[in-house]
């Protein structure tokens, strides 16, 4: 059970797997490789977690990115 309490939204493991299949499936229907790194850029929240589950579920590696970076660090970092 996976739970959010600033927003009161909640999900399952069951609802965790299925958004993990789906993310799964969208991944390799964008020719996204099993063991590329997936850039994240999202608030905090139960949508983080499900991506971060969904994505390493997918054999995916996430890398989560601060929506407040800037242009010259994003660059860096994802160059």
């Amino acid at each position: 059970f996976l739970a959010a309490p600033e927003t009161g939204r909640t999900a399952t493991w069951a609802q965790a797997a299925a958004y993990a299949a789906a993310l799964s499936a969208r991944l390799d229907a964008m020719g996204v490789p099993r063991g590329a790194h997936v850039a994240l850029f999202s608030g905090n929240g139960l949508h983080t977690l499900l991506a971060f589950v969904g994505t390493m579920a997918a054999g995916r590696v996430i890398a989560p990115h601060n929506l407040l970076s800037q242009r010259s660090q994003l660059a860096w970092v994802l160059d």
